[in-house]
């Protein structure tokens, strides 16, 4: 979950060319979904493209909103999961994406009445 003093600005491999462009995932073993491959460094992002993507990716660094369209996008389209810093069989951390997305919309609440006091 998002903490409100914490701001993720994560790197994603973007895998083809535009128009048709997605974004690299990640198999969790235990359930078989597809799950949204973040990155905390640039290096880990090229790293796990050149290890698992068969075509080139290009590596670029979302901010927050941009992180927040992605995973509604995800959302709908069924992907549940999100996981940081993949590598091999083990991420650093899984994220449920709907747990994102709520805590983001919590925290945007918050901002907002915060705002007409």
């Amino acid at each position: 979950m998002m903490d409100e003093g914490i701001e993720l600005e994560p790197w994603v491999v973007v895998l083809g060319e535009a128009p048709e462009t997605e974004l690299a995932t990640w198999n969790i073993e235990a359930n078989g979904h597809p799950a949204l491959a973040l990155f905390s460094a640039k290096d880990k992002a090229e790293t796990y493209a050149q290890a698992n993507c068969s075509e080139t990716g290009q590596v670029l660094q979302l901010g927050q909103r941009e992180l927040l369209q992605v995973l509604i996008d995800c959302f709908n389209q069924h992907t549940l999961f999100a996981v940081l810093d993949p590598v091999g069989a083990e991420a650093r951390q899984v994220f449920r994406v709907k747990e994102i997305l709520a805590a983001a919309k919590q925290q945007l609440k918050s901002q907002q009445s915060k705002g007409q006091q």
